[in-house]
Parts: structure tokens; C-alpha cells; sequence
């Protein structure tokens, strides 16, 4: 549980959670060797709780350190909140309701017939719902009723890209296609302003693509062959 992987990184996380736990076992004994009745040496000898105190709190402390930076914060477990990422079920919130192996679960929601899924097409959430294990559909909408599930995932940021994400789905042609409204960026304008102080963006310019517009290649030959005719002509 404590090991990772990753080079530097692991061992350092690895020394990390560790520490405490061997802080605290080296208490333990301490304790245990410092009860009444007992001498171990110079060492040990006269060592009390109120001695050992500061090493208690410290133990604990640094305990409490180590499972705040904890690289894993949401587990595969009985009344886990997820979210379906792949398959026709795309984009449902469900609830782990039991673990069959270390690759399947089974998980079940309101509008949903309970049934296995891979842990590849979940996506743990930060809710939790109090239910047994594999509770009756009644147990289930009360629980997530209880923990108002589906507003806190409505309101969190994945809640909010799926939310978007089913408006652009749901727009037809007239919609998809209205003009976007101006975007206004503070620092190209900036920019701008900058660069016409510095004498830049102040003359006719190059005019690329503009120059069979205004007066084209064909009027102009056209013409020529005008001239060249009635010259032909008259002499």
C-alpha cells in the first residue's frame, strides 16, 4: 500500500509514510519496556508516560502528515460514486455496490439494472454514500439521496464539462452555426497599442490578395488587346 513507484520520487514517498509508523512502533516499545517493574539499563531506566509524551505526539503528527500526502485519495469501495467513461452507459453516475475481483465491480444507480463493470470504465469520484453491501434499489436512492450525490457531481468541475459537452451535442445546424460573439483579449489589444507607439502597423500595408480585386489581370489585358486593335486598324 505504501510503495510506489518512480524513481527518486518513490523512495521518497516510501521514507515518507514510513517514518511514522516506525516512529510509532520505537514508542510502543519504549512504553512497553518503560511500565513499572521493569529495568533495561541506563537507557531505559526511569523513563514514564510523561517522559515519552512528546514522542507520542510527534508519532502521531507526523502520522497525520504522512496520510494527508497521500498520493491516493479515492478507492474502489462498497458505496464509491462513480462515473461511466466508455460504453453505452457513457457519462452515468453509478455506485460500486460490491467488488467481485481485483478487475470487476458491480455497480447499480437509480435508473440502472445492477450489473459488472471493469474498473477501466469507472472513474472514481470524491462521493461516498453510506449503504451495505449490495443494498435493495430502495436503500440505494435513499443513500444517495442522503449525500445529495448528484448535485455535488452536477456541481463539480467534471459535472460541468459533461454539462457542456451535452449542450454542444444536442445543438442542431441553426445553432451550430450562429456567429460566436467577439472575444476581446486585454493584452493582444495591449500589444497593439505598443507597437503603433513604436511606429509599427501605420502605413498602407502590403496588401495581399487584394490586388486582382480591385483592378484584375483579365480587365487589364482586355483592354491591352483593345488598344493594339484599333491601333491595327487606323494604321
Amino acid at each position: 500500500m505504501f510503495l510506489c513507484s518512480g524513481g527518486v520520487l518513490g523512495v521518497v514517498l516510501t521514507a515518507v509514510h514510513l517514518l511514522p509508523i516506525l516512529l510509532y512502533a520505537s514508542f510502543l516499545c519504549c512504553t512497553w519496556l518503560a511500565r513499572p517493574g521493569v529495568r533495561c539499563g541506563r537507557y531505559i531506566e526511569g523513563y514514564t508516560i510523561q517522559n515519552l509524551l512528546p514522542t507520542y505526539v510527534f508519532c502521531f503528527v507526523a502520522l497525520a502528515i504522512a496520510m494527508a500526502a497521500m498520493p491516493f485519495q479515492r478507492y474502489v469501495e462498497i458505496g464509491r460514486v462513480a462515473l461511466v467513461n466508455y460504453g453505452k452507459e457513457y457519462r452515468k453516475l453509478v455506485v460500486i455496490v460490491d467488488v467481485i475481483d481485483q478487475n470487476w465491480a458491480l455497480v447499480e444507480a437509480p435508473d440502472m439494472v445492477r450489473g459488472q463493470m471493469n474498473f477501466k470504465r469507472l472513474s472514481l469520484t470524491d462521493i461516498k454514500i453510506d449503504i451495505p453491501r449490495i443494498p435493495k434499489k430502495s436503500k440505494l436512492i435513499a443513500g444517495m439521496d442522503a449525500a445529495d450525490a448528484k448535485n455535488k457531481c452536477e456541481k463539480s468541475s467534471w459535472g460541468r464539462k459533461l454539462i457542456v459537452q451535452k449542450k454542444r451535442a444536442e445543438l442542431n445546424d441553426f445553432d451550430r452555426f450562429k456567429k460566436p460573439m467577439k472575444i476581446h483579449s486585454r493584452s493582444r489589444d495591449r500589444q497593439l497599442v505598443e507597437a503603433k507607439r513604436k511606429g509599427r502597423h501605420s502605413g498602407y500595408g502590403k496588401h495581399y490578395g487584394t490586388r486582382e480585386a480591385r483592378l484584375p489581370s483579365k480587365v487589364l489585358w482586355m483592354r491591352r488587346m483593345r488598344v493594339l486593335r484599333h491601333f491595327l486598324r487606323k494604321y
